[in-house]
């Protein structure tokens, strides 16, 4: 089981939207280094790029590549960037791993939000520079921690490095968010604390914030 969805944001250190760019070009290009024989070779006689996965997808062979669906809804003066990516979701520790890689390919911290089935929600930082690495769960209702998910992974704790984000006046309301027992969806939980942290939130790659650039491998 994987989770049902997930959302990162990449904080903002002065991103140029030509560098997100090279980013996400980048992080696809050594993904597609790391296919297999056949399926690299194919890519090569095609010319590589957007179409060429296209057409290797339609010759029946899967290509699962992380960073060639991914988009960041670039805005200069967005304190954190969206990104979604349709192929984000797939296992318990998906998140996770990444958060670490793109942590790795932008070299700032990476925040993400991910709930299953609506119980819980999950929060996962990643900071290399100061070496925070903080992978939490909130559950809707105790006692269900061991059915769905690794508790050696996921501590049921308050995710600390959230409070670096939002006012000194507003951390005691992100923890109330945190601890209320009104939520009954793990989303609402998580739209409370994305609006609390100022983040707006991509559900789809068509419906991109106002104000907000698309930006893609492949632009």
């Amino acid at each position: 089981m994987g989770m049902t969805r997930a959302f990162y944001y990449v904080v903002n250190t002065g991103f140029s939207k030509e560098r997100v760019q090279e980013i996400l070009s980048e992080m696809t290009s050594r993904e597609m280094a790391s296919l297999p024989p056949q399926a690299g070779q194919i890519l090569k006689k095609l010319g590589g790029g957007e179409r060429a996965l296209e057409l290797l997808e339609m010759l029946g062979k899967t290509v699962q590549i992380f960073g060639k669906d991914s988009i960041v809804a670039w805005r200069e003066d967005a304190r954190m960037f969206p990104v979604f990516d349709t192929n984000s979701c797939e296992g318990h520790t998906a998140v996770i791993m990444d958060n670490e890689v793109l942590a790795q390919y932008f070299q700032a911290p990476v925040l993400s939000f991910s709930v299953m089935d609506s119980d819980v929600m999950f929060v996962v930082y990643r900071d290399r520079e100061n070496g925070e690495k903080v992978s939490c769960a909130r559950p809707n209702y105790s006692g269900m921690d061991e059915e769905i998910y690794d508790t050696n992974l996921y501590k049921v704790e308050f995710p600390e490095p959230l409070l670096k984000y939002c006012g000194e006046g507003e951390q005691q309301k992100l923890r109330d968010i945190w601890e209320s027992e009104d939520y009954t969806f793990a989303e609402d939980r998580m739209e409370a604390i994305c609006e609390l942290l100022g983040l707006d939130i991509v559900y789809v790659r068509e419906d991109i914030p106002e104000g907000y650039e698309v930006v893609t491998a492949f632009a």
